[in-house]
């Protein structure tokens, strides 16, 4: 940033970035003001991901005091004297719209088609009829370890959540930095190429009010739809 200053900068992925080609400016020169920006937005937001960091990620919370992971590097990032990122990311972020409704992804995993989407058929021990999930689809190198970030709007979905890749049901923490207006999970898998929903614990008043507004699209839907196993609609 040359002359610029009071401006925020995160979320974003700065590839193949070396020293001085992204960062603040100054100079001994006076006629040339220095640049002092924020590059990240504090935790558990997070800064950027940035292709030079070699930092680790084997702690958790805004001063590292929480074993485990959650996909921010453990040291901060320098950028140029006496900038820093203090919560740079370990690996790319993905940035979704779905409905009115922003999503982020922090994963060593490609990620495709995020959407909230309502279970159409019949009730499973994790989602009944009505019930809204939500739904996309990750690619990595087979057999290593991938992982996920996942920043989801209790607007959406709230409650105790519950992760399943191809399925199969995997372990998830809830990062305990998560807010009021926002759950912010962590979990893993083997890489290849999988689906991934996430829902939380049915609550049966929910169910009542959803049923009531969607149970004329649902027969239909449904009738339409009657030689799928599975049967969701996409909001």
């Amino acid at each position: 940033m040359h002359s610029s200053s009071n401006n925020s900068l995160y979320h974003n992925n700065f590839i193949s970035n070396y020293a001085g080609e992204v960062g603040d400016s100054y100079s001994s020169e006076p006629s040339i003001l220095p640049s002092i920006n924020t590059w990240d937005n504090g935790y558990p937001s997070s800064g950027n991901y940035w292709s030079d960091y070699a930092g680790t990620d084997t702690s958790s919370g805004s001063v590292n005091t929480t074993s485990g992971p959650d996909a921010i590097g453990d040291a901060p990032h320098h950028i140029y004297f006496p900038q820093w990122d203090e919560y740079p990311l370990m690996v790319t972020y993905h940035g979704f719209t779905a409905g009115p409704y922003d999503f982020e992804i922090v994963s060593n995993s490609s990620v495709a088609n995020l959407t909230i989407a309502v279970w159409l058929s019949s009730p499973t021990p994790h989602l009944q009829p009505g019930q809204q999930f939500l739904w996309f689809f990750v690619v990595g190198e087979t057999n290593t370890t991938g992982f996920c970030r996942v920043t989801v709007p209790r607007a959406v979905i709230n409650g105790t959540y519950t992760v399943f890749v191809d399925g199969t049901q995997v372990p998830v923490s809830e990062l305990r930095e998560s807010n009021n207006t926002h759950a912010y999970l962590y979990f893993t898998y083997k890489q290849s190429e999988h689906e991934v929903i996430i829902v939380s614990e049915y609550a049966p008043a929910f169910l009542a009010a959803t049923m009531m507004a969607f149970a004329t699209f649902i027969t239909a839907t449904t009738r339409a739809k009657q030689r799928h196993s599975r049967q969701r609609c996409w909001l």
